[in-house]
């Protein structure tokens, strides 16, 4: 049942996206604190979730031993699609010297320090773009506006986070087959067009 629900608002967010996205703040959910050491999750509001595992994953990089093939770096990399410094095409879970450019330009973009080093500051500074539709439909929305969204689902009663969908600002979109929960230290999430 999970599963087809996940579909469905997978789904959804795809529509949303196409027809001009949500609109929301962030919103409140039950539970306090990290629930998980391997899986993004989150509780309380939507802006300190990503910033949360920031002492279980470390940093990732260009040349970090935990950032190749990974989940948590096709979330990272999302991020950078939906700002435009990347395109949906080049989310492959690989921090390599492509993500590794647009990485320092999304920092100095923020006001950060532009080292290539996704820490605690980078993390803290992407959750603060995580905005709530529809109870556990979250999306990243780009401080540079336009088109680009990534899509999550957090799940209300565990604060799971699965990745749903990418969209950059040219209009290439990425979706999970199916929604799959995002791991911080092993590649699970499988990748078509939308």
């Amino acid at each position: 049942m999970r599963t087809i629900l996940a579909r469905a608002i997978a789904l959804a967010a795809v529509a949303a996206t196409t027809i001009g996205g949500f609109t929301g703040t962030a919103a409140a959910a039950g539970g306090v604190g990290v629930t998980s050491t391997t899986i993004v999750d989150g509780a309380g509001v939507l802006t300190d979730d990503f910033g949360d595992h920031a002492d279980e994953m470390g940093e990732i990089c260009r040349g970090c031993s935990n950032s190749g093939n990974t989940d948590l770096v096709i979330l990272w990399q999302s991020i950078l699609a939906a700002e435009g410094l990347l395109s949906a095409g080049s989310v492959d879970g690989e921090f390599g010297d492509r993500t590794h450019t647009a990485t320092v330009q999304w920092q100095r973009d923020f006001g950060l320090a532009g080292d290539g080093r996704v820490g605690d500051n980078t993390w803290g500074a992407a959750d603060d773009r995580l905005y709530g539709a529809d109870g556990a439909l979250v999306y990243y929305r780009p401080k540079s506006g336009g088109d680009g969204k990534v899509w999550l689902d957090r799940d209300s009663s565990s604060t799971l986070y699965a990745f749903a969908s990418v969209r950059d600002k040219s209009g290439g979109c990425l979706q999970a087959n199916p929604t799959t929960e995002i791991h911080l230290f092993k590649r699970t999430i499988s990748l078509r067009s939308c």
